[in-house]
């Protein structure tokens, strides 16, 4: 399942479940040029998920960049999907164990997304004419990939 985890990774990375943070600023934040004032709500954007310097390419979607690092961790100082800290989202492996179910699945089958699907990557992915997905049986599932 190394591969479904690397698919999983990615898509978290993407397409997070915490598309924004909240903290309640507890003393004075300097942000660039702009200053926070001490107990102002702060509501941040994990964009470190699309900063070309801890990602390759950051928007192009490529699980194999996950190859050869962790898969198991929820988690890290470039990679939060499930938030952070304390505000950890608790069903953050339940979650994960979710998507891989749903993978296996999906993975007995073709499918592709029309081409002129509209595609929008706001603080989530959005798709505002929907999104029509094409779904074929596959006779012949490639298992070659690590299911």
């Amino acid at each position: 399942m190394t591969f479904a985890h690397m698919v999983i990774n990615e898509s978290l990375r993407i397409s997070s479940t915490s598309p924004t943070v909240h903290r309640i600023i507890d003393h004075e934040l300097q942000v660039v040029d702009y200053t926070i004032p001490a107990g102002w709500i702060f509501m941040g954007y994990p964009c470190v998920h699309f900063n070309p310097e801890k990602y390759d390419d950051p928007l192009t979607f490529n699980p194999w960049r996950w190859e050869g690092k962790d898969l198991t961790a929820i988690v890290s100082r470039t990679y939060l999907p499930f938030g952070t800290g304390s505000r950890l989202c608790v069903g953050a492996k339940f979650a994960k164990l979710q998507m891989a179910i749903f993978i296996h699945h999906l993975s007995r089958y073709r499918w592709s997304m029309k081409t002129e699907t509209t595609v929008l990557r706001r603080f989530m992915l959005m798709f505002p004419g929907g999104s029509d997905v094409q779904i074929s049986q596959d006779t012949k599932v490639d298992n070659s990939v690590g299911y």
